[in-house]
């Protein structure tokens, strides 16, 4: 969803991943000793089974690390959005009864306007 509006949006994520993995023995075509294995690291998620990638946990950790953390619908955060200017009007905050005086001296309006309800 939108961070400014909070409406929902489509976004494309592309992203790449290059990553070595430390690994422990021989490979079984230089010699017949055994087979290399991957170390595992300490993962919150664990992306290898034995030898083999599990490409679910692999990609989901390379997905959040690519993600916008704040993606933006089409008006971005300059254009006026018609949902954001809904959105401020229905979540205005409302002035607090002890700083009507001091919004009066700074010549805010709207604040006397909500004070005096």
């Amino acid at each position: 969803e939108c961070a400014r509006c909070n409406e929902p949006i489509e976004v494309d994520v592309e992203f790449e991943m290059d990553d070595e993995f430390t690994v422990e023995g021989v490979p079984s075509c230089y010699g017949s000793d055994g087979f290399a294995h991957i170390v595992p690291e300490e993962e919150p998620e664990k992306i290898f089974d034995k030898n083999s990638l599990i490409p679910d946990g692999y990609l989901r950790q390379g997905l959040i690390l690519n993600l916008p953390v704040q993606p933006l619908c089409q008006f971005g955060w300059e254009g006026d959005c018609p949902n954001a200017r809904a959105t401020k009007k229905h979540f205005a905050p409302p002035t607090h009864p002890g700083l009507v005086h001091l919004a009066e001296i700074a010549g805010d309006p709207k604040a006397t306007e909500e004070g005096a309800e």
